[in-house]
């Protein structure tokens, strides 16, 4: 499937995320944990733009390549120009991901576990 980006709710994670080399980007989603105990809450909470990349199954093979492509992508980003966004070469990432809104998410209770 390829990876994918899930950016905290503020504006800047969701164009740090759509500059990363991923399949997709599903804004909405991370902050629908049942008591909001994600690092990307954690940023949210103190107003620090956040971006979590999911890059596959441990074990998949390209794993790790995707994973040093998302860092070095991110790396190679620029500070933050005057007007408060990223300034990025878009000629090293032409392939824009596809950008999903998670409006609803079924909730755990807790105590849940896989079967």
């Amino acid at each position: 499937v390829g990876s994918f980006a899930l950016p905290s709710s503020m504006n800047l994670s969701e164009e740090l995320a759509e500059k990363l080399p991923v399949k997709y980007v599903i804004e909405s989603l991370a902050h629908m944990t049942l008591e909001g105990g994600t690092t990307l809450d954690c940023a949210l909470l103190h107003d620090v733009p956040s971006v979590c990349v999911e890059c596959g199954q441990h074990s998949h093979p390209d794993v790790v390549a995707r994973a040093v492509a998302v860092i070095s992508s991110f790396l190679s980003l620029q500070v933050l120009n005057e007007a408060g966004s990223f300034d990025a070469d878009e000629s090293k990432h032409s392939n824009k991901p596809i950008v999903m809104r998670c409006e609803f998410a079924e909730r755990v209770s807790c105590g849940f576990e896989w079967l």
